[in-house]
C-alpha cells in the first residue's frame, strides 16, 4: 500500500491478495476466481475512498490559494501537475483493463454481481491478458509509466524529507532469477499466464498504489503551506538602510520595519532626527506604510553623521491600544570622491595598456566607470579594472563617474595623468653591453636581446637589425657582417670560436622595436675578448 499508518481495511485487503496469490500457484479454482472479484471490489471501493480524500485536500489547496496566492502560490503548479499525473495513470490502467476484457471475451451480461456489475465472462482465460500486456507490450509501458511518476513523485520531495515518505507505486525489474523463466521482465513477472480476474485484481492495485501516493504527496505539500507560516511571538524593530553611506546630493533610503511583523497590519511610524538625548527633534514624519513595511527619506544638504529615528506603534490585539517600539539608526553623508591607482607606475605610457584599478567608496565596482579628457587613445574595462593605451604623449584627465539609484552619473574625481613614451631598452650579448668578455663566453652566445632594465611592465623588444664589425689584435683587417633579427649569422660564429686575446668584437647600428611597433636605435656594444 504505503508508507504511513493503514487502515484495517487496507491491511485486510493486503493479506487477502498475498494468501489468494500464493493459492493461484497450487490450484485455481472457480472460488478462488470469485474470491479475486471480491477483493477487486474492495479495492475499488478503497480507490474510491482515497479519490474522494484526495479531491478534498485539492478544494483546501484552493481555498487556501484564495486566501494567501503569495504564499500558497509556489505549491499550486506542482499541486496541478499531481493532479494531472493521478488523472493520466488511472485513465491508462483503465484502458488497459478495457483492453484486457475485449481480448478475454467480454462481460456476461446475464451474471451479475452484487454490487450489481456485470461478472467477466471467462475469468480463468490466460490468454487475453498475455496477448495485451506481454505480447502487445501494454505491461512494458505500464512499468515506463509507473517508473517515470515514481521519479516525478519523488522530486516533489525535499531531499531531507525523502527517508519519511515512502511511495509505494513501483515496477522494478525483478531480480535474475526471480521472472518468469528467469527472465527480469517486470510485466511477465507480473501478469503472464495468470487469469483474467487476478490481472485485474493486480491492475486496481496499481491504481490504488497511484491514489495512495498522490495522498501522500497532497499531504506532504499542505503540511509545508503551515510550516510557512511562521508564529509571531516577539517583535522587534528593525532598520534597513539601502546604504549608511552616501554621497552629498544622494537620497537616503531605508527600510523601517518590526522583526516577525505580520502584513496584514498598519502599524504608525513616525521618524525624523534625533538629539543626543535620543529625543525627535524638528519636523518629524509619519511614514506611509505598505503591508507592514515603512520606508524613511531625506536628501541631507551637508557632510556629516545625521542620527535618526522615531517610533512605531502596532495595536495590541486584545486591547487595540498603541504599543510603542522606539528605534535608532545613523547615516553618513561625505562629498563625493574616488580613487584612481596606476598599477604599474605613476604615469601612462604610449602604446601599451596601463592598467588602473578605479574604485569610488560606497558604490559597487560594477555601477562605477571611468573615461579620458580630452580623448588619446583606448580606454576600456569594466569591475574596477581597467586599461588604457594612449596615442600620443602629453597630458590627460581621468574623470571617474559613479551611477546613482535614480539611474544618473555623477562625477566622483577627476585625476590628471602625464603620458610618456616607453624607455628604450638596452642591447645585450651574454648579459652584458660592453666590456672586457672571453673569448669562450662570447663563442657561446646565440644571440642579442633588448632588455628593458628597472621598468614598471615586463615588456618585450625584439632586435630586428644590426652590424656586427671584427678588429683583430693583430693584421688582418676589420670585418663586417650584417644580422637580421636577433640570432648570430653562422658567419659571426665562425669568428667567434677563432678570437683571440685583444681582439676587438663592436656591434653598431642596433635596431629593436616593441609593443608600440615604433622602431628605435639601440646602444652600441663593444667588446675586448680577454
Amino acid at each position: 500500500m504505503s508508507g504511513g499508518k493503514q487502515t484495517p481495511r487496507q491491511k485486510m485487503i493486503g493479506m487477502m491478495y498475498l494468501v489468494l496469490t500464493a493459492l493461484l500457484a497450487l490450484n485455481i479454482s472457480k472460488s478462488i476466481l470469485d474470491a479475486f472479484i471480491m477483493i477487486d471490489d474492495s479495492l475499488v471501493e478503497t480507490n474510491q475512498n482515497f479519490k474522494k480524500k484526495n479531491d478534498k485536500t485539492y478544494a483546501d489547496f484552493a481555498e487556501a490559494y484564495a486566501n494567501d496566492p503569495e504564499k500558497v502560490g509556489k505549491y499550486m503548479d506542482k499541486v496541478h501537475e499531481l493532479n494531472n499525473i493521478s488523472v493520466e495513470v488511472s485513465g491508462f490502467i483503465k484502458q488497459i483493463k478495457s483492453e484486457i476484457m475485449v481480448a478475454s471475451g467480454g462481460y456476461d451480461e446475464d451474471i451479475l454481481e452484487e454490487t450489481g456489475d456485470s461478472i467477466p465472462r471467462h475469468k480463468d482465460d490466460t490468454n487475453g491478458p498475455s496477448e495485451v500486456l506481454i505480447l502487445k507490450k501494454r505491461g512494458d509501458e505500464l512499468q515506463e509509466m509507473i517508473l517515470k511518476t515514481r521519479e516525478t513523485l519523488l522530486s516533489f520531495i525535499d531531499d531531507k524529507d525523502r527517508e519519511k515518505i515512502t511511495i509505494s507505486l513501483d515496477a522494478q525489474d525483478p531480480k535474475p532469477g526471480e521472472g518468469v523463466d528467469g527472465s527480469p521482465s517486470w510485466a511477465s513477472h507480473k501478469f503472464e499466464d495468470l487469469p483474467l480476474t487476478p490481472v485485474m485484481v493486480m491492475l486496481t492495485q496499481v491504481e490504488l498504489d497511484m491514489k495512495n501516493a498522490e495522498a501522500d504527496i497532497l499531504n506532504y505539500l499542505y503540511r509545508n503551506i503551515d510550516k510557512a507560516s511562521h508564529k509571531v511571538d516577539m517583535l522587534a524593530p528593525k532598520v534597513i538602510p539601502r546604504s549608511s553611506f552616501i554621497m552629498l546630493g544622494q537620497k537616503f533610503v531605508a527600510d523601517v520595519f518590526l522583526a516577525a511583523y505580520s502584513s496584514t497590519q498598519t502599524p504608525e511610524i513616525i521618524a525624523g532626527h534625533l538629539d543626543n538625548s535620543g529625543n525627535l527633534f524638528g519636523d518629524s514624519t509619519v511614514l506611509s506604510v505598505e503591508a507592514g513595511m515603512g520606508k524613511f527619506e531625506t536628501t541631507p544638504t551637508k557632510e556629516g553623521t545625521y542620527i535618526w529615528g522615531g517610533v512605531i506603534n502596532v495595536k495590541d490585539p486584545v486591547t487595540h491600544e498603541n504599543i510603542p517600539y522606539e528605534f535608532q539608526s545613523e547615516y553618513i553623508v561625505a562629498k563625493p570622491f574616488a580613487s584612481v591607482s596606476p598599477t604599474k607606475m605613476n604615469v601612462l605610457y604610449v602604446g601599451i595598456d596601463n592598467p588602473l584599478a578605479i574604485t569610488a567608496p560606497g558604490f559597487p565596482k560594477d555601477k562605477v566607470t571611468a573615461y579620458m579628457s580630452p580623448p588619446n587613445g583606448t580606454f576600456n574595462g569594466r569591475s574596477g579594472e581597467f586599461n588604457v593605451n594612449p596615442y600620443s604623449t602629453g597630458n590627460t584627465e581621468i574623470i571617474v563617474t559613479a551611477e546613482l539609484d535614480d539611474g544618473t552619473k555623477q562625477v566622483m574625481g577627476r585625476f590628471p595623468f602625464r603620458i610618456a613614451t616607453v624607455p628604450d631598452p638596452v642591447a645585450m650579448v651574454a648579459n652584458k653591453s660592453g666590456g672586457r668578455i672571453s673569448g669562450s663566453v662570447l663563442g657561446v652566445q646565440k644571440g642579442m636581446f633588448a632588455v628593458l632594465e628597472d621598468f614598471y611592465f615586463e615588456l618585450q623588444f625584439n632586435i630586428s637589425r644590426y652590424t656586427m664589425y671584427y678588429i683583430p689584435k693583430r693584421s688582418g683587417g676589420i670585418r663586417t657582417e650584417d644580422g637580421v633579427g636577433p640570432l648570430f649569422t653562422t658567419s659571426m660564429e665562425n669568428i667567434f670560436d677563432n678570437l683571440r686575446s685583444g681582439d676587438k668584437v663592436l656591434f653598431m647600428d642596433i635596431w629593436a622595436r616593441g609593443p608600440d611597433r615604433r622602431p628605435r636605435e639601440l646602444n652600441p656594444i663593444t667588446f675586448v675578448i680577454k
